[in-house]
């Protein structure tokens, strides 16, 4: 057997390492370097000079280029949370759910956390500081309407998939890694986009309907799975003493700064931050917000986030160093069809390794972006297929995300899991060989 193929047997069995690991709990910080560690030594590598080496460069490569735009988010994202304006967008929402025909309760309630949790991040909000605030709503809600409580990750469908890598213009991370790679800008593709959000909001609802059509026949409840959940400390929900539009115009800021002004992502969340200092102002020293304190907790915030990210970027480093990555990718050229398949593949290949969408994204952008460039695909046409490639194969259960996600809402793996799966990697993954189709016959 070849050193190549005995290399891609240690990158499928240090994968394969983390997912299992992560499906028991394991944190990243250790089963990605565990995991790097195996990749190292099926591909004959010295493990301690790939740890210390390619590893180490990879999860600081990361961090550096891209610790300035995960810090200003999640101070936005900090603001928007101590003004108690993302309380306010979610219990609006909430409130109409309870107004809504009885037949109809149940569906409104599980999709209205993925419709807030799509406001919230289209609206600038980092997921991992929106979930926060939406878990104690969902909580009421499903307890309210009797919902299976694993029906809660259903909210997925707000955020890592259409708000995340399809809508023009949307402040996620990964939108606006290829602005930085490619010169893009985060509209890039925006017919492709919108017609593959339609598609994706569609499907999603169906498979949402689907599923709890399921739970009345199997005569599931709130419980068992709401049992953790259900004992936590609910969180003081009163309506804060603001103005639903007030409370977006930050948000509209910062989609206006880096849609309409094409100011840079950090220029954009500068702009975003100051506005809400601004416009919440009375909201914020009514609560006794300390904007010291904000800059603090939101960095702190940014670093746990990123340190989740790069360990991952680390193992992909790894990977990518390997002779059997270097066959996989020489592969490309074999793989039928054209740039446009090799480019979907490829960047769902590098976000599944690395179980992150903006780190695989970033692996793959870095190391192939160029050359199908070259092949003749405008760079509006990479951005666009590979972000939405990149929120594919990057909700397999080892990525840092879904972890997280699922920690905070009390469910484990085998409860909450399936919905993530179906909502933020099947249906994505199909939205994006439709772009990829429409990119084909020439739409943009």
């Amino acid at each position: 057997m070849s050193p190549e193929i005995i290399s891609i047997i240690g990158i499928l069995v240090g994968l394969a390492a983390l997912i299992v690991l992560a499906m028991k709990g394991v944190s990243l910080y250790i089963s990605a370097p565990l995991a790097a560690a195996v990749v190292a030594i099926f591909s004959g590598k010295n493990v301690i000079g790939l740890l210390t080496g390619e590893y180490m460069t990879g999860f600081a490569g990361f961090m550096q280029s891209y610790f300035l735009m995960f810090a200003l988010s999640s101070i936005f994202a900090k603001l928007m949370g101590d003004s108690g304006a993302a309380k306010l967008i979610a219990l609006k929402i909430a409130g109409l759910v309870r107004k809504s025909p009885a037949k109809y309760q149940k569906l409104f309630a599980v999709l209205s956390v993925g419709i807030m949790t799509a406001i919230l991040t289209y609206g600038g909000i980092n997921l991992y500081c929106c979930v926060f605030v939406l878990v104690s709503i969902g909580k009421d809600l499903f307890e309210e309407f009797d919902i299976p409580w694993h029906l809660y990750m259903a909210s997925s469908l707000g955020s890592g998939s259409f708000t995340m890598t399809m809508l023009p213009g949307t402040p996620s991370i990964q939108n606006l890694i290829p602005t930085e790679i490619l010169g893009t800008s985060a509209s890039a593709a925006p017919v492709i986009g919108s017609i593959s959000a339609v598609v994706c909001i569609i499907l999603s609802v169906f498979y949402v309907k689907y599923a709890i059509s399921k739970t009345e026949k199997k005569g599931e409840h709130f419980l068992p799975t709401g049992r953790r959940i259900a004992g936590e400390q609910a969180e003081d929900l009163d309506e804060p003493d603001m103005n639903i539009i007030v409370s977006l115009l930050p948000s509209v800021a910062l989609l206006v700064a880096l849609n309409g002004l094409k100011l840079s992502a950090v220029e954009s969340l500068l702009v975003a931050i100051l506005a809400a200092i601004i416009i919440y102002g009375k909201q914020l020293v009514k609560n006794k917000v300390n904007l010291f304190t904000v800059g603090t907790e939101g960095i702190k915030n940014a670093i746990m986030v990123l340190l989740n990210v790069c360990v991952i970027v680390g193992f992909g480093s790894v990977v990518a160093a390997t002779k059997g990555y270097e066959l996989i990718m020489s592969g490309l050229d074999s793989i039928p069809g054209s740039p446009i398949i090799q480019l979907i593949i490829a960047v769902n290949l590098a976000a599944g390794v690395c179980g992150s969408a903006s780190g695989g994204l970033s692996i793959g952008l870095n190391l192939f972006g160029q050359r199908f460039i070259d092949a003749g695909l405008s760079p509006d046409i990479v951005h666009r297929l590979a972000v939405m490639s990149s929120g594919g194969l990057d909700s397999l259960p080892h990525s840092s995300g879904t972890a997280s996600a699922l920690g905070v809402a009390q469910l484990t793996h085998k409860e909450g899991y399936m919905h993530v799966f179906w909502l933020n990697t099947v249906i994505p993954i199909i939205c994006t060989i439709l772009a990829g189709f429409l990119a084909s016959i020439g739409i943009c």
